[in-house]
This record gives C-alpha cells, sequence and structure tokens, in this order.
C-alpha cells in the first residue's frame, strides 16, 4: 500500500460518512452524579468534555485550526476550486458537488 492509496482509502471513507450524517447535534454535559441541582462536580465534567472531544476541539480551534464549517461557510470558500454548484439547489447538495469536483483526482468513484 503506498502513502497515496492510505490517502484515497481514507477520503473516500470520510466522504462517505459526511454523506451519511446530519451536522447539527447537542452534546449534553451532566453537571453531576447526584442528580441534584446547583452541585457542579468539576472534574467528572471535565471528564465528559476529554472523552466528547470538546477539550481536543477547543485546543484545534485555538490553534487557529478550523474544525468545523457550516455549509454556507463551505460553498463561499471553496467554490472557486472547482464548478460552481446550481445555487438552485439545496446546500448539502451544493456542498457534496463541489467537494466531489475539488477532490475528484483523490477520490475513487
Amino acid at each position: 500500500n503506498t502513502v497515496i492509496s492510505k490517502f484515497r482509502t481514507q477520503l473516500n471513507s470520510l466522504m462517505k460518512t459526511l454523506s451519511d450524517t446530519k451536522t447539527h447535534y447537542i452534546r449534553c454535559i451532566k453537571p453531576n452524579g447526584m442528580k441534584q441541582p446547583r452541585v457542579m462536580e468539576n472534574l467528572e465534567i471535565l471528564r465528559q468534555l476529554r472523552s466528547g472531544g470538546v477539550i481536543a476541539a477547543i485546543k484545534i480551534a485555538s490553534a487557529a485550526y478550523p474544525n468545523k464549517m457550516e455549509h454556507h461557510a463551505v460553498v463561499k470558500r471553496f467554490r472557486n476550486l472547482g464548478i460552481k454548484p446550481d445555487a438552485s439547489q439545496d446546500i448539502r447538495t451544493q456542498v457534496t458537488t463541489l467537494l466531489k469536483q475539488a477532490l475528484k483526482d483523490f477520490v475513487s468513484p
């Protein structure tokens, strides 16, 4: 296996995951194990944030690396990489079209 074949396989997997998922979610943090109001267990909250990837995301964001972008922002920022998406389509379809065109040399059909 070459590096590019591994990259292509991982990129195909990522594209499939992205197309199969919804981007809206709510992450719930339980403030304490006793289910009591106004009680905060800081170590438990920190553990939940770490296991949920929030701490890593904050570190990435604070290092000025974007880790999430709204669909509209992706279209606006990357529309010059390939064909311009059809504005009459929904935004997810526009992003998919744009990414497929931009990554066509890396992603297997």
